[in-house]
């Protein structure tokens, strides 16, 4: 589902014990703090920690392949930069590999293992390396010029936010 800023900010509100008990109550402050500002951006906080935190199977993943141009090194390595509002990268599966690729952080092993040409992935066994902007891949198939699926989950855009049940069921209670 999607929801927009105002009504996440009321499922916030409410699970934090901020919305009046009696639907004709009114309450209005005009000095003071912005609390819909102050609370927006805990909100925020939390749904892009759900993004990098939580299972792949949890988020409301977008395939974004379309969106992004491969480029090869000259050794064979595929190169590919992601939007600006990507967040992470969950799936990657190029047409010619046997399965989808392992997505390895740049401090890991495996990713140390990929600067080899002898211990790097291939279409058997592919890595992807993948960082904040961009994917490292080892290896794609020859000749493919184009990638097949690119699941990610996204940074909210124009205070539009898609969300899950098991997000909404993460999200903190203090009643």
């Amino acid at each position: 589902m999607i929801l927009t800023a105002s009504q996440l900010l009321t499922e916030w509100k409410l699970r934090q014990g901020l919305l009046p008990l009696r639907s004709d109550a009114t309450i209005t402050r005009t000095d003071g703090y912005d609390l819909d500002s102050l609370l927006m951006a805990q909100v925020y906080e939390w749904y892009t920690d759900c993004l990098y935190t939580m299972p792949p199977s949890h988020l409301p993943l977008q395939d974004i392949a379309s969106q992004l141009t491969l480029t090869r090194t000259d050794d064979g390595v595929g190169r590919v930069l992601l939007p600006e509002r990507c967040a992470r990268v969950t799936n990657v599966f190029m047409p010619g590999w046997r399965r989808e690729a392992h997505i390895v952080s740049p401090q890991s092993v495996e990713a140390t293992a990929q600067l080899s040409p002898y211990s790097r992935g291939d279409c058997n066994m592919p890595v992807v390396v993948a960082t904040e902007y961009s994917m490292c891949l080892y290896t794609p198939p020859r000749g493919a010029t184009s990638l097949g699926t690119v699941m990610a989950a996204l940074l909210p855009e124009k205070n539009t936010f898609p969300v899950t049940e098991p997000m909404m069921a993460a999200m903190p209670r203090t009643v």
